[in-house]
């Protein structure tokens, strides 16, 4: 399959009429805990290859790699709740010979996608039908994280609830989800984010989950609740970062630790940058926890159903 030319679409019709005559997003799973496991990996050499700067901090965190069949091939996936929809490389989408749509649809206001049709897609004992992956113009951020592809939201939606288990390497898809936590819905979901409520003295703070992210980062917004504490305890760092499309590089203040209260415990994350200028939805929040907040436990269960995310 050839990557078709394309043209800006803009209108809610020229979005949704390429795939009207194409069914909704629907699942078939057993009766039973579905359990895969994930491989850790670490992107930074393949970044330091592109030439993608990094700052003083280099986290240790890893991010985590599943297996997902299409067409029955096997691929390994990034498990990442920070991603909208599914992403895939343009090489991986023409190899699994996906069908791919002449619209391009713009992704943060700032990228450009195609889309692609994948009747089914298997996770474990789990199948998914009727996905629509997106193919960045650019392959910058499947070339800097070394993978073919991305599995999203819309899938994680879909399936309801996933634990990460973190001391065992593995991902559950529970076939009974979990009881509603003491202190109720903790998340919500915009369907294009999941955001997860936390605290610090008495002020409530809101944080993007981002488990395609190594690290964590405070936006402007955090910084201007807390402004004496971070200036007493950070220094100025350059980085740079990769999106969907682009490389962007920038000046943000490297604070040696931040406290906060969230799923009824305290957590410190150490080191953390803070974003000074936080682009797009960064600006409206308190920041992005990645998986320097997420390898701090043993379990972190996702639910979709009653809008929760336990740490433990």
């Amino acid at each position: 399959t050839e990557i078709p030319a394309y043209g800006i679409a803009q209108s809610g019709y020229e979005f949704y009429e390429p795939i009207r005559d194409y069914g909704k997003i629907s699942l078939s799973r057993p009766g039973k805990d579905v359990v895969v496991p994930f491989k850790p990996f670490s992107p930074i050499k393949r970044a330091e290859e592109m030439g993608i700067k990094k700052g003083k901090y280099i986290s240790d965190s890893k991010m985590m790699k599943i297996p997902v069949t299409i067409h029955g091939k096997q691929s390994d996936f990034i498990f990442d709740t920070g991603a909208q929809r599914t992403l895939a490389s343009r090489k991986f989408a023409k190899e699994a010979n996906l069908k791919i749509f002449d619209d391009t649809l713009s992704i943060n206001n700032t990228s450009s996608c195609l889309r692609a049709y994948i009747d089914s897609i298997q996770v474990g004992d789990i199948v998914c039908r009727n996905l629509f992956v997106y193919i960045p113009i650019s392959d910058i951020v499947t070339d800097s994280l070394g993978v073919d592809a991305v599995l999203g939201l819309d899938f994680m939606n879909a399936v309801g609830e996933s634990r990460i288990l973190l001391d065992r390497k593995e991902i559950m898809f529970p076939a009974t989800f979990t009881s509603m936590p003491a202190w109720g819905s903790n998340m919500r979901y915009n369907d294009e984010n999941i955001f997860f409520k936390a605290s610090k003295d008495g002020k409530p703070l809101d944080f993007l989950l981002d488990t395609g992210a190594v690290g964590a980062e405070l936006s402007t917004n955090c910084y201007n609740k807390f402004k004496a504490e971070i200036d007493a305890n950070s220094v100025r760092d350059t980085t740079s970062s990769t999106t969907i499309g682009s490389t962007l590089t920038q000046e943000k203040l490297l604070l040696s630790a931040f406290t906060m209260t969230t799923s009824g415990k305290d957590v410190t994350v150490s080191p953390i940058y803070v974003n000074l200028d936080s682009p797009s939805i960064n600006a409206k929040n308190d920041g992005v926890m990645g998986m320097d907040l997420v390898s701090r436990f043993n379990s972190v269960t996702i639910n979709f159903r009653d809008m929760f995310v336990i740490f433990e």
